[in-house]
């Protein structure tokens, strides 16, 4: 009996019966790419500088006075037609985008560099396709809105504040 019962799995390996009937497994059949399901927003917001900024193109810039709200970390909000939050950002530190020459209040023979406005860049991942429009607000600045097309569009969403 052991030897008919060895001789049986014996033949089952040879044969190689199995699941696919002892034929090589298929590779699978290519598929084109799913459609996206989400999207990112990439921008920047310009705002007059503060007093407390670098007086050099591309320094460190912080904003005061009406601007104060508009910081590094500041939300960047994205919703749905209907007003419902879809996604969330935050504003990078910001850098001066522009100088001015002034003359020093001490001695006019000398100038001083003035940085008169920032930047903050911004990337809102993981926006959900399928909307006609979206808004898109930083801070509490009131909302903008955008249709999917312009997003798409545009590779760098420009705001600004002020001038």
């Amino acid at each position: 009996m052991k030897s008919l019962a060895a001789a049986l799995a014996a033949a089952l390996l040879l044969t190689g019966c199995g699941a696919d009937g002892g034929k090589a497994a298929s590779s699978p059949t290519p598929t084109s790419s799913p459609t996206p399901t989400s999207f990112q927003i990439v921008g920047t917001i310009a705002v007059e500088s503060g007093d407390g900024s670098e007086g050099t193109m591309g320094g460190l810039c912080v904003t005061d006075g009406g601007y104060s709200d508009i910081s590094t970390g500041t939300d960047v909000t994205v919703t749905d037609a209907t007003g419902k939050i879809v996604a969330i950002g935050k504003l990078d530190e910001g850098h001066v985008s522009n100088v001015v020459t002034l003359p020093s209040l001490d001695d006019f023979d000398e100038t001083v560099e003035q940085a008169t406005q920032c930047i903050f860049g911004f990337t809102v991942a993981d926006v959900p396709e399928g909307e006609a429009f979206y808004s898109v607000e930083v801070g509490d600045r009131g909302a903008l809105r955008y249709t999917r097309a312009d997003l798409a569009s545009s590779p760098l969403l420009e705001l600004s504040l002020g001038d």
